[in-house]
């Protein structure tokens, strides 16, 4: 069943070219077909929600899933399942990158305030301050991750230098 998912995420990531800047294979930039992209999403979600537990997904394939399929549900403007799907992300990724952590909060910030401003012109204020509340708390994790990131960033460019100062030294 695990090989079932990894290889649909693996086909809709042929459709979803990734950013250099993330070697580790999420996308990170639109998917060529949008559609397509997130009906093989969809299915492999389909397969990972009914059948495995994460300890059975490499947290890599699970992260690019699930970064694929927000994107494509935020193309879409489908912001309840973008709320949804973040948030169950959150959970299933516990340990995920600072970065990835980040990217779902950034999502489900701007799913709440594209709710909140729907909520407004309807004239619904207490849900639309109820979103912009949550909004806001989403914009303090998200910068409590960046934070994160930014850190790990800076640990291992520091890591790197004492290696290669380590090397020098014995070099010379």
């Amino acid at each position: 069943m695990a090989e079932g998912f990894e290889s649909l995420v693996r086909e809709a990531l042929q459709l979803h070219p990734t950013d250099p800047d993330f070697p580790e294979g999420c996308p990170t930039r639109l998917p060529k077909d949008v559609a397509a992209a997130k009906e093989k999403y969809q299915e492999a979600m389909g397969i990972y929600f009914d059948s495995l537990g994460v300890s059975q997904v490499d947290y890599e394939t699970l992260k690019s899933c699930y970064t694929g399929y927000v994107l494509c549900l935020v193309m879409d403007k489908n912001w309840d399942e973008v709320i949804k799907v973040t948030s169950r992300a959150e959970v299933d990724c516990p340990v995920g990158k600072p970065w990835f952590l980040a990217g779902m909060r950034v999502a489900k910030k701007g799913a709440q305030l594209e709710q909140a401003s729907v909520a407004i012109i309807d004239g619904r204020t207490s849900e639309a301050s109820e979103l912009l509340k949550q909004a806001r708390e989403n914009l303090d994790a998200q910068a409590m991750y960046t934070e994160r990131w930014y850190g790990d960033l800076y640990d291992d460019a520091q890591e790197r230098l004492s290696s290669l100062e380590a090397e020098l030294k014995t070099a010379t």
